[in-house]
């Protein structure tokens, strides 16, 4: 009797010895200093996963870590006695890790440095532990979940773009430390990035959030080029940034200062109302100051139109020509008018070629349409042949296809339809090659002109099926 008695005093004892000692020794590793403890963990935790390739974007990081409230809790109630905010060290230190193993991970271009035009987009990670279930008495060791919330957001932190999520199960123990949660962390950050990069190649809202940024900071670069007399260069950039960024307002408000520089009143009203329509309310354009030679050739090809119109063909045609000539940058009305002058006098292989310059400067893709459209069908009416250089170019791109070396066939179609721009099975091959090298808003333009060409072509069905798939890809598909 007294020895069951004794027993379970020793037992009483050895209990309460415990629960004195391990407030102790835990509260001691809560209130570690955060460096020691991140210094302590890097240690014992294994390198970063890295990812399979970069993904070209400037990116703000941040990460925050929260113990779940049942495990907060029971250590602030029933173990420590602490106050509301014990074990923010450890959030602190695991947010620190998580985001440290993101940007060694080599997934984005550069983490936490601005470009020249800011972040493309802020990754925000959430960690949470979750038990599962009610709270635990001794919570700092055993199994639970750690839940990894990865958010994108655009460059203002204020508009959600994607968001990612994964959990897993890990056993914490006090000889273990949170270098076993890492060892589970990263894998599960390692999918996640894999998943970004397959959302980042379909064209999802992440492409759309980084390419409207990387529009912004293009439209910033094509002014300062213009303003140094670059004019081309401006041109061309935009062109793409109009192209390829079919939502920001930014490249057509650009565009619009660009035109203002030209001395083209009218394009600039054009572009202006593009970005209203891309963005209601948007802030209109700063003044620009006309460049003196812009004038100059704006006002060489309006008289050149009077002359056209008065049936002075072969004047007008020198009116263009110098208009041409003068422009400090590109002046793809002359080039269009020309080519009207130029059909009307029978000149078709000269009218094609003047087409086919208007339609790689205009800039709104309804004058880009209607070049081209007047191009083909002058081409096809003219039963204009394919010279031999293209011939031999489109061949060869059919050759680099069938290899799949795709980055070569690109640029053998380009150069062949920059000979025949009338070459229709171009077109089909082109965007089919696109499509492969992942570039999705060039594959959609060139399809669209093949179906246009060719509709009744015996793939037709296939090709327009395509065409929707792209369309819902680049996020072009009104939501239902």
């Amino acid at each position: 009797m007294f020895g069951n008695k004794q027993g379970r005093l020793v037992v009483w004892v050895g209990r309460r010895a415990v629960w004195l000692v391990l407030p102790l020794f835990l509260l001691g590793c809560v209130s570690i200093h955060k460096n020691e403890y991140l210094a302590w963990i890097s240690e014992k935790s294994p390198a970063p996963i890295k990812a399979e390739r970069a993904m070209d974007a400037r990116v703000r990081l941040e990460s925050t870590y929260a113990i779940s409230p049942e495990r907060r809790e029971a250590i602030i109630q029933g173990l420590l006695g602490a106050s509301e905010d014990t074990p923010d060290n450890y959030c602190a230190a695991m947010g620190e890790l998580v985001a440290e193993d993101m940007a060694r991970s080599g997934l984005f271009a550069d983490v936490n440095t601005p470009g020249p035009g800011g972040y493309d987009a802020l990754v925000r990670l959430n960690c949470l532990e979750d038990t599962g279930g009610a709270p635990q008495r001794v919570t700092l060791s055993g199994p639970f979940r750690v839940t990894i919330k990865v958010s994108v957001l655009d460059a203002s932190g204020k508009e959600l773009v994607a968001e990612y999520q994964q959990s897993q199960n890990f056993n914490h123990t006090m000889d273990t430390g949170w270098g076993a949660a890492l060892r589970v962390v990263r894998p599960a950050l390692a999918a996640m990035r894999a998943q970004m990069l397959a959302d980042l190649g379909s064209g999802s809202g992440l492409k759309a959030a980084m390419a409207t940024k990387r529009s912004v900071a293009t439209a910033q670069d094509t002014l300062g080029k213009a303003q140094s007399g670059d004019y081309a260069g401006a041109w061309a950039a935009l062109r793409q940034a109009l192209a390829q960024d079919q939502r920001s307002p930014a490249p057509a408000l650009a565009a619009a200062t660009l035109l203002a520089r030209l001395c083209d009143a009218e394009g600039a009203r054009a572009m202006q109302d593009e970005a209203q329509r891309r963005a209601p309310g948007a802030t209109p354009p700063t003044p620009a100051e006309p460049d003196p030679r812009a004038c100059r050739a704006q006002a060489l090809n309006k008289e050149g139109v009077a002359l056209a119109r008065q049936g002075s063909g072969a004047e007008a045609l020198v009116k263009f020509n110098q208009a041409l000539q003068t422009a400090p940058g590109p002046l793809p009305k002359a080039n269009y008018n020309a080519a009207l002058v130029l059909e009307q006098q029978g000149q078709a292989q000269a009218a094609v070629r003047q087409y086919l310059a208007a339609y790689q400067a205009f800039l709104l893709s309804s004058e880009q349409s209607q070049a081209l459209t007047r191009m083909l069908a002058l081409a096809q009416q003219a039963k204009l042949g394919v010279p031999d250089p293209a011939d031999q170019r489109y061949r060869l791109g059919v050759v680099r296809a069938k290899q799949q070396r795709y980055q070569e066939a690109v640029g053998e179609f380009e150069a062949a339809l920059h000979g025949a721009p009338w070459l229709v099975d171009a077109y089909y091959n082109l965007g089919l090659v696109y499509d492969f090298v992942n570039r999705p808003a060039d594959a959609l333009r060139v399809l669209r002109i093949y179906i246009q060409l060719a509709p009744n072509a015996p793939n037709i069905g296939p090709v327009k099926t395509k065409i929707v798939e792209l369309e819902d890809k680049l996020g072009l598909i009104p939501p239902k």
